[in-house]
């Protein structure tokens, strides 16, 4: 399997300890002893990959890596419950810099603004460029696995990471070792060309924000809540709740926003208290009703059925796929109405697959859509699923249901939409493949059908 190969690190203070539950909760609890605050990252190496869990100021921040040969982002306790399903996991803890970590990060979080090969991009013109832009940029130079990170900030190269150590002499520039790696391992086969010219990163939506009584490890494998949200249209989307305190309303500055004019601006808040999930109506116009009762502020029980405006909900303890039903659930009233996946296409009954659309980048990182309806629209409001992204279009795309499978249908949006890098109008859609629409990513998962 593919793993990369890094810049070395600052120091490593241990390497190669085989992973235990017990062995993380006691190393996470005597960091924020230590003297200073520590900045670094923990490595997790298998077979079939490489992990990494960022720690700033002794407090673990976000998560990320390389899994099945494909890099990343994680939620933490997306990584905890990855890290306890591997075997023989050797772990590494190291120091950094917080450059090289910012480098590292932004390559784990970002989608390059710019992606080439030095055969078609004239290396000299672009470091010319990147010495008149006066923000923050990263260039990576990779070839045959091997990461090399160029740090940009103000118009000057500031920080340069090779992956070969010995390529960055003393006795030259940062500049003249930049050039000299182009030109001396570039000889023989270009090499590819990444440039990052956003590099806001950011912490997991599930970073704790308040000390953990019980060991860190059992802390992040305890199952994660979340809503199944039917909207005004039928459709369902699967959210999860990373954060102690998670808002709900009309306006985008919400968690959860609901594009509906019977939601309030702030509607509704759902905090977690201890072990207990709370959910507080924030005053709001029209209410908010749990298991078809007005409340004010009550306790949530696993599998509450929850109302606000024109939305239906309901709570979850687990955030397995399997919460999801096989086929979507419509909560009226005291009432259970299940869709069918059996939909009349030119007069014959067809199944339709499954579909469903992950958020692994963007403002709703974390989300998970499902696609239920033969038309499925795509947009910043008045759609079926809503992302709270100001760069996508109100109704952004369709996603339709075809005998040929899902096909993707822009609808001629401001900013555009991209499938696995290539701008599109219309696309048919398969199993892994990645839309970006403004400053959020999908991934797409298609079921797959057995024979009848």
């Amino acid at each position: 399997m593919f793993k990369p190969k890094l810049p070395p690190y600052k120091k490593v203070l241990f390497s190669a300890k085989p992973y235990s539950a017990a062995f993380l909760n006691s190393l996470f609890k005597k960091l924020p002893e230590r003297p200073r605050p520590f900045l670094g990252a923990l490595t997790a190496e298998y077979d079939q990959g490489l992990l990494f869990l960022f720690i700033l100021q002794s407090e673990i921040y976000a998560a990320g890596g390389w899994l099945d040969g494909t890099s990343r982002s994680l939620t933490l306790h997306e990584y905890f419950q990855i890290l306890a399903k591997l075997d023989k996991v050797q772990l590494s803890l190291w120091e950094s810099d917080p450059i090289y970590l910012k480098c590292l990060l932004g390559l784990l979080q970002k989608a390059p603004t710019t992606q080439a090969t030095t055969d078609l991009v004239s290396i000299e013109g672009l470091l010319e460029r990147l010495k008149h832009d006066s923000g923050e940029n990263l260039l990576i130079l990779r070839k045959a696995g091997e990461y090399n990170f160029f740090y940009f900030l103000r118009k000057k190269l500031v920080e340069a990471y090779f992956a070969a150590a010995d390529k960055n002499t003393k006795e030259d520039s940062m500049e003249e070792s930049l050039l000299s790696y182009v030109y001396t391992v570039g000889a023989s086969s270009p090499i590819d060309l990444l440039l990052y010219s956003d590099l806001k990163v950011s912490g997991a939506l599930d970073a704790y924000s308040s000390p953990i009584s019980e060991g860190i490890v059992d802390y992040f494998l305890s199952p994660c809540p979340q809503l199944i949200l039917i909207t005004p249209q039928g459709a369902v989307q699967k959210i999860i709740i990373h954060k102690g305190i998670f808002t709900i309303g009309r306006s985008k500055e919400n968690d959860l926003m609901l594009d509906d004019a019977l939601v309030s601006r702030m509607h509704a808040t759902l905090r977690q208290e201890g072990t207990d999930f709370v959910l507080e109506d924030e005053k709001s116009r029209n209410g908010v009703f749990v298991n078809g009762k007005t409340i004010s502020h009550v306790k949530l029980s696993d599998g509450d059925k929850i109302q606000i405006g024109g939305f239906k909900l309901q709570f979850l303890f687990s955030d397995s796929p399997q919460a999801v039903p096989n086929k979507a659930a419509a909560v009226v009233g005291d009432e259970t109405i299940v869709r069918t996946d059996m939909h009349l296409l030119d007069g014959k009954a067809r199944r339709q697959p499954r579909c469903w659309l992950e958020v692994v980048d963007g403002p709703l990182r974390g989300c998970r859509f499902e696609i239920s309806e033969v038309k499925t629209v795509l947009g910043r409001s008045q759609a079926d699923v809503v992302l709270k992204d100001l760069k996508v279009s109100r109704q952004h795309a369709t996603i339709e249901w075809m005998e040929e499978g899902y096909r993707y249908i822009d609808h001629g949006s401001t900013n555009g939409s991209f499938i696995n890098d290539q701008r599109v109008t219309t696309y048919m859609l398969s199993t892994g493949d990645m839309i970006k629409l403004g400053n959020t990513e999908l991934k797409v998962t298609i079921e797959v059908l057995g024979k009848d």
